[in-house]
């Protein structure tokens, strides 16, 4: 979702982190003060009040948020947002049939701005693809699907296969969905190295100057520097200027020892322009390791706070003062929250560690290590939720890119 002039209002303040349990109130306390004291800015507040207040807050107070949002922006800068967050609302409340009208809202408006932006996001195809599959509407949810073949999506041909095979094993159609998967394996199987996740960036000639621009001011920003260095190094990567992309990674790299990212794109560079096969297998396997050691950090977080949640709904039942349930029901959802948060980069590292196999077999493969290439191979196919025959371990193709 986008943030656009809202991020931009000089008054309101960087709210810390810390202490977890009361950030985002903290956060929409400012943002509802700066819309008592700033009505002229009605707008972009209320943009971002919504996107917070659709994570944890009440689901009809966002509705008539996104609503006034449509109401006031009559440039549309905002309205796949208020869209977007409805279609969420009214699937969670089981109301199918306003969350299919605002999911198609988000998608039209999406496609009508992708050429201009530059990217195409394919969480509201996949959120309504995935509606219709829990309606049983296997038509309209493989129609949906194919949406995903867009050149603006990122990997969106493979996830199109991905999500139509699974379709079709929901329907005993095996012999469509294998047929989906081996197509999802060949488009798997042409990936750049490179973690385009970081920032959710579609680079284009064109824009890499301003996203520059964009992320060089990120250095300046504590919480996000390790993060904007990993950027910068992106974009210089896809410019094939190995150097600088390099320089960049290791400047990340100070500031986050373990950044799993940053070691993946580095693997790249020592395999395509170093041509050192050797370096580029030992950043892979530390890039695994970083992911493994985000996933137990992120892990123990979620059961810390699904403790505090058990423990909270104990306070909660022996208590009768209605203030009192209503702090500790904020405090249940800011825990949600966070096991929410810490269930989607957990994702985001498990698909990067499946990645990772991938570029490891294809450097075992380049140093005809072929049984360190095939072992790495069947774990990506594996991970991917795929199978994989005797006479694919058995190619040896080193032009597997």
């Amino acid at each position: 979702m986008s943030t656009h002039k809202s991020g931009q209002l000089s008054y309101l303040k960087h709210i810390p982190d810390e202490p977890r349990e009361t950030y985002f109130k903290r956060l929409t306390d400012q943002l509802r003060q700066a819309l008592i004291d700033h009505p002229e800015d009605e707008l972009h507040l209320l943009q971002q009040l919504m996107i917070y207040d659709s994570i944890n807050g009440d689901p009809d107070e966002v509705i008539s948020m996104a609503k006034r949002i449509l109401e006031l922006d009559k440039d549309l800068e905002y309205a796949s947002d208020a869209y977007f967050v409805m279609a969420r609302i009214y699937a969670d409340k089981g109301e199918t049939g306003e969350a299919v009208k605002y999911y198609n809202e988000t998608i039209r408006i999406e496609q009508e701005d992708c050429k201009k932006l530059g990217f195409l996001s394919d969480e509201p195809i996949i959120e309504l693809g995935e509606l219709y599959e829990k309606q049983k509407d296997w038509d309209n949810a493989l129609k949906t699907y194919d949406l995903l073949n867009n050149e603006l999506i990122d990997d969106g041909k493979e996830n199109m296969y991905r999500m139509k095979g699974r379709v079709y094993m929901k329907q005993d159609n095996w012999e469509r969905a294998s047929e989906c998967f081996d197509k999802a394996i060949d488009c798997c199987m042409k990936y750049e190295w490179v973690m385009r996740n970081i920032g959710n960036m579609y680079i284009q000639d064109d824009v890499s100057d301003k996203l520059l621009e964009v992320f060089k001011k990120q250095l300046d920003d504590v919480y996000q520097k390790p993060e904007a260095y990993c950027r910068v190094g992106l974009i210089y990567q896809d410019r094939n200027d190995d150097l600088m992309a390099m320089h960049y990674y290791t400047e990340a790299l100070k500031l986050k020892p373990c950044f799993a990212e940053a070691y993946n794109n580095m693997a790249q560079l020592a395999f395509e322009f170093e041509s050192d096969l050797k370096k580029s297998a030992t950043l892979l396997h530390k890039a695994k390791e970083c992911a493994d050691e985000e996933i137990k950090a992120l892990e123990e977080s979620s059961d810390s706070a699904g403790n505090e949640i058990d423990d909270l709904e104990i306070d909660k039942e022996d208590t009768e003062d209605a203030e009192a349930i209503k702090a500790i029901d904020e405090k249940i959802r800011e825990a949600d929250t966070r096991i929410h948060h810490n269930d989607s980069k957990i994702e985001h590292y498990e698909w990067l560690k499946s990645l990772v196999d991938l570029n490891l077999s294809r450097v075992y493969n380049k140093m005809t290590d072929f049984k360190n290439a095939a072992y790495y191979k069947s774990k990506f196919v594996e991970n991917m939720g795929f199978s994989i025959t005797d006479s694919d371990d058995d190619e040896g193709d080193e032009s597997d890119w």
